[in-house]
């Protein structure tokens, strides 16, 4: 099994670089990092040497950090940087190291998501599972207070009524069919409470166990904007990252759960959300947790 995931992914790869090689050149504008894609082509399609190939590809990505590593790929552009990611793939995988593979066709789907991709981490991880391993239950109930969710501090005061105009409609999930949602509040932009839409949704149950996330999806990588600002980086505000899920769990949702338990101000840098991004396309297993 192994054999034919190593096997499969290195076609993968050279497929995808048949394909796409001029437009990854076209993309990169400095000449140097050019001329290294051209030699990690011409490695990866012959097999020559592998060592070289890897070098090559670690020298296009830079160091693996999330500021140098999103840096890198805005200058190396979003499709010589998918195709550096996939062929250090394809080598991890020769070489036996599966995990590692994983992190780096999860880092090509931030920047070529395709379906092909997908099913190659499928292969690599043998299928999908919603099963955690034994180590995520030993890590909630040695320390839960770290890992399960706690309800914010009640406001000290609540509206006692709302204007008419201000109410919001709320209506039974099941008494409103999808065509009548889009005739009544979609299309005219009227809000709307669904009541008992998530009722039976396994996420419901198993996601807020933090341990349970991280022992299935933890060593997934992520796309992440932090920031409580609009403004961009550069003006010190909003940035996009991008990490594995057990670092977003330990740097955001973790803080945000200690934060809403003693009632304390939650930090700027702390803040952390995973938005615009289709996060089911890359891990389709979390599809599994949105149905009854």
């Amino acid at each position: 099994a192994h054999m034919a995931a190593e096997v499969a992914i290195m076609q993968l790869a050279k497929q995808y670089w048949r394909k796409r090689y001029r437009m990854a050149v076209e993309s990169c504008d400095a000449a140097p990092l050019r001329a290294q894609l051209q030699s990690l082509f011409r490695l990866l399609m012959t097999g020559a040497d592998p060592v070289a190939a890897r070098a090559d590809a670690r020298a296009l990505l830079g160091v693996d950090s999330d500021d140098v590593a999103m840096a890198r790929l805005r200058e190396l552009g979003r499709p010589a940087h998918t195709l550096v990611r996939i062929a250090l793939a394809a080598l991890d995988a020769s070489d036996g190291r599966t995990a590692d593979a994983v992190v780096q066709l999860d880092w090509a789907c931030l920047t070529g998501l395709d379906a092909e991709i997908v099913a190659a981490i499928a292969t690599l991880e043998g299928g999908t599972t919603n099963t955690p391993p034994p180590n995520a239950r030993e890590r909630l109930e040695a320390d839960p207070d770290r890992w399960m969710p706690s309800s914010p501090p009640a406001p000290s005061s609540l509206p006692t009524s709302l204007r008419s105009e201000h109410e919001v409609l709320c209506v039974a999930a099941d008494e409103l069919s999808v065509d009548a949602f889009a005739h009544r509040h979609y299309r005219t932009e009227t809000p709307v409470v669904l009541r008992g839409l998530a009722r039976g949704w396994s996420a419901v149950e198993k996601w807020p166990d933090l341990a349970y996330l991280s022992g299935v999806f933890g060593h997934r990588v992520i796309p992440v904007e932090v920031g409580c600002s609009a403004l961009r980086e550069a003006d010190g505000g909003w940035s996009e990252r991008a990490m594995t899920l057990d670092h977003f769990i330990d740097a955001h949702l973790l803080p945000s759960n200690r934060a809403a338990r003693t009632a304390e101000q939650l930090a700027g840098s702390a803040i952390g959300y995973c938005a615009q991004h289709p996060l089911t396309e890359q891990v389709p297993a979390l599809r599994a947790y949105f149905s009854e």
